[in-house]
């Protein structure tokens, strides 16, 4: 099973070009990535990896969206927005 990670990143010189991402990855056996702390974490881990092989892009934020079979399984619940992770910033 499969979740995405979706970056929101821009280019570093020219800060006004910005898209998304999708990144796919296999799920997490300890928790999946609708879990905040698993996003946080997971994200965090592909945003590097992302800007090592892009590196005249900077990532702004990124989400986390749950697998078609999550989807489906929370039809019936009330709809909710992904959860946004702040890319940290080296003033932090």
């Amino acid at each position: 099973m499969y979740e995405t990670i979706i970056l929101a990143v821009c280019l570093a010189q020219t800060q006004s070009i910005c898209k998304e991402v999708n990144i796919s990855v296999e799920a997490d056996p300890a928790g999946s990535l609708h879990l905040p702390f698993h996003c946080a974490r997971r994200g965090q881990m592909e945003a590097q990896m992302w800007i090592a092989e892009n590196p005249s892009w900077h990532v702004e934020r990124w989400s986390c969206q749950a697998s078609h079979q999550d989807l489906m399984l929370r039809d019936d619940l009330v709809e909710r927005g992904p959860t946004l992770h702040r890319a940290p910033t080296l003033t932090e």
